[in-house]
């Protein structure tokens, strides 16, 4: 969600017809890695939020009305990713495949933007695609961040997750001034798409050199 200043906060969900994402103690390894991609994926799409119509306009020359278009259609279809992404990680269960494929499509759609210059039919479709799958992405965040807080500490998690959300934000915008002032308006979408890129990294190597060893060595020694 986004807060009274206009910083997206992070929402964290209830007990109430949640399965399966209590907290787990082995979780508590990662948590540093999961709140860092949490961290990096706002930077990305709330520094191209804020850059999108002047970048594209410099880099190729989109007509303002197309380019504030697409932005609007963006963050509408990120409203309605929202409630799509609680209803699937409520159907499902399972955060970690959606966290991938939302994030992997949005870092997409985001590096077209950047290299080619898109008519204006196709920059909204690919930005609206963006959109609703980083709106897909939150709810899972948000179910994540509930996963790694043991009893008794979300405030601290909570707080934790704001506080470097907000700091991202007074960061960013400085960094992407300073690149349009210079005459770089694709590395503001190129660097918005990688932070986009080390957050899915960050999200599939903790899995697979952390999550998915310790389970195996688990159920290896529940075999013994």
């Amino acid at each position: 969600q986004v807060g009274l200043d206009g910083v997206e906060e992070p929402v964290l969900l209830g007990n109430v017809g949640v399965p399966n994402i209590g907290f787990n103690p082995n979780d508590v390894a990662i948590a540093p890695f999961r709140l860092l991609a949490i961290v990096l994926q706002g930077m990305g799409f709330g520094g191209l939020r804020s850059f999108l119509v002047a970048a594209t306009e410099a880099a190729h020359g989109t007509p303002f009305e197309t380019a504030n278009t697409a932005l609007s259609a963006m963050m509408l279809f990120a409203a309605l990713g929202i409630l799509a992404g609680g209803w699937l990680a409520d159907l499902s269960g399972k955060t970690f495949p959606i966290a991938v494929v939302s994030l992997c499509i949005a870092g997409a759609g985001v590096t077209l933007v950047g290299a080619l210059a898109l008519p204006g039919y196709a920059l909204i479709a690919i930005l609206s695609l963006t959109g609703f799958t980083q709106g897909v992405f939150n709810p899972v965040r948000d179910l994540m961040v509930r996963s790694i807080t043991p009893d008794g500490q979300m405030g601290k998690v909570m707080g934790f997750v704001s506080s470097g959300m907000n700091l991202s934000s007074g960061i960013v915008p400085p960094v992407y001034g300073w690149l349009m002032d210079h005459g770089h308006p694709q590395l503001v979408i190129y660097l918005s798409a990688a932070m986009v890129a080390v957050a899915l990294f960050t999200f599939v190597g903790v899995k697979t050199q952390v999550v998915a060893p310790a389970a195996a060595q688990q159920a290896r020694e529940a075999a013994a």
